[in-house]
């Protein structure tokens, strides 16, 4: 699997948060720039399997701080670690935050909590 930076800067994808992160097979949230969200394992089921859902204006308004804020300076990466977040910060210019269970930013956790995994 490759690096949840990787994921972003194509496609309107702004963030993305992959998790377990040392798995062969992950679960991602991606977050586009028109504000869905959508969930899916990867490599993905046969039959492409995903959930959405579409943030609300508050959700957008508190991701798009954190982006910023991580985009001026990112929170230090951790080894080992159980998140894998890439954010865009430019057309061209991405970055990386690896993160323990424990550290993931209240946002992106309660937009976890809501959005279900695949059945």
């Amino acid at each position: 699997m490759g690096p949840a930076n990787n994921v972003v800067n194509r496609g309107g994808r702004i963030v993305a948060v992959q998790f377990p992160a040392l798995s062969s097979r992950v679960d991602r949230t991606t977050i586009f720039d028109h504000g869905l969200a959508s969930r899916q394992f990867v490599p993905s089921e046969p039959d492409g399997r995903y959930s959405r859902q579409q943030l609300t204006p508050e959700q957008r308004q508190a991701i798009e701080d954190l982006r910023i804020e991580w985009c001026r300076k990112p929170p230090r990466s951790v080894q080992p670690y159980y998140y894998d977040i890439g954010f865009q910060c430019s057309a061209f210019r991405s970055r990386r935050v690896l993160l323990p269970q424990d550290a993931l930013p209240p946002v992106l956790a309660t937009l976890l909590e809501t959005l279900p995994a695949p059945q």
